[in-house]
């Protein structure tokens, strides 16, 4: 608990202020250009404002477990033989009973992972000087709200505090209605009555590369850039015979924080945050988990994972976001 609370001391004490007055000015004046609105700006301001706060007791609290009685007597180390100061033995058991973390060491790590989500999409497509209808995709076209999906991701780490990133998952909906209001959806418009058979595919990639500003046995903060992916495309079909499709792609650039906090050789919190915002469309991921470690080359963990999404450009627009638990096993080499 000791290294925990001195950890996080640290990590506030050390890049606390620094990274908030960095960041303040910089993203305020990039939002200022037009590049970026304000949520980025507020997560990172609430990280770092947290960072500076809980500093101080967790500084305190090393202090005073690291003061030395008055009284205390200092005594010589005692040479060993063959190894000069200290026992090897004791060295080792040290390194490998209570220094060494299965969370931290791997080159490679594989984790796929099950994602029960609960989904809330509105879509609107126009098509020429026809505009479309929010078109909400639970409540009018049947799509079920909570469904489960499988993903991936893959850690290359490198050189101790480089990792490279690279997240996957698919959702695939499927839905047959007869709808209950008129609407229009790309250049079509829909009477009320009539049956729409509704396929909806979307997937998510993320690649990052995340760079460990600070680092201990205890855990590590580290910053993220890339890029994230999302493609999206609805099929309606009405009456078994007309067929509507619509289609949109948004990579967007991201950047983020990604943390861990080893509680003992077997048990990790972790939890990041990625996303931009932009003039013609918002990315936002972040997850919380926690981490159970049996062996030295796997681990399970339970979290909760959130995707928000939005996008308004040429005439098409949406809203998604999923959020809900997450279910992971890892491998590590």
């Amino acid at each position: 608990m000791t290294n925990v609370v001195a950890f996080i001391g640290d990590v506030g004490l050390k890049y606390g202020t620094i990274f908030s007055a960095c960041f303040f000015g910089k993203f305020t004046s990039i939002n200022n250009e037009g590049l970026v609105m304000g949520s980025v700006n507020m997560i990172i301001k609430f990280v770092f404002l947290f960072l500076i706060i809980i500093s101080f007791p967790g500084i305190s609290y090393a202090q005073a477990e690291l003061e030395i009685p008055s009284n205390a007597k200092h005594e010589e180390p005692v040479p060993d033989e063959n190894m000069g100061y200290g026992s090897d033995d004791v060295t080792f058991a040290n390194d490998d009973e209570d220094n060494y973390y299965p969370s931290e060491e791997f080159n490679f790590e594989f984790s796929p992972y099950y994602w029960m989500t609960s989904l809330n999409a509105t879509l609107k497509a126009d098509s020429g000087d026809l505009a479309g209808s929010d078109v909400d995709l639970v409540s009018d076209l049947g799509i079920d709200k909570s469904k489960g999906f499988a993903g991936g991701e893959l850690i290359l780490k490198f050189w101790d505090v480089n990792k490279i990133r690279i997240n996957y998952v698919s959702f695939d909906y499927t839905a047959s209605k007869f709808i209950d209001k008129d609407f229009t959806f790309n250049g079509q418009k829909y009477a009320s009555g009539t049956k729409a058979d509704t396929n909806l595919h979307i997937s998510s990639l993320l690649i990052t590369y995340d760079i460990d500003f600070y680092r201990t046995r205890s855990g590590f903060v580290a910053f993220r850039i890339g890029a994230q992916t999302l493609a999206t495309k609805t099929t309606i079909v009405t009456n078994d015979i007309l067929s509507n499709t619509a289609s949109v792609t948004v990579p967007i650039p991201v950047v983020g924080l990604s943390g861990r906090i080893n509680i003992d050789r077997h048990f990790a919190l972790s939890a990041d945050v990625t996303g931009l915002s932009l003039d013609k469309g918002s990315l936002f991921d972040w997850q919380i988990f926690g981490t159970y470690n049996p062996v030295k080359w796997g681990g399970v963990s339970i979290g909760y994972r959130v995707i928000t999404f939005s996008v308004d450009d040429s005439g098409k627009k949406g809203d998604i976001d999923w959020s809900g638990l997450t279910l992971t096993g890892s491998l590590r080499f």
